[in-house]
């Protein structure tokens, strides 16, 4: 696992601009952060990453951090 933390999609979303355009640029709130293990379908390795949620503007935004 790489030493710094790299945001992956888990599905791509396509927003409209306006949805775009209003969200803050920067937000501190609360997130939650679930510990899973994942493994790499080339060598069959166990690594672990967190799964990340976070509500923005009354959105839930989801992804996960490896």
């Amino acid at each position: 696992m790489s030493a710094g933390a790299a945001a992956v999609a888990t599905g791509v979303v396509l927003l409209d601009a306006s949805f775009r355009e209003a969200l803050p640029g920067q937000v501190r709130a609360p997130a939650v952060f679930k510990c899973v293990r994942v493994t790499a379908i080339e060598d069959g390795e166990d690594e672990y990453a967190y799964q990340a949620a976070v509500r923005i503007g009354g959105h839930v935004f989801k992804g996960v951090l490896v």
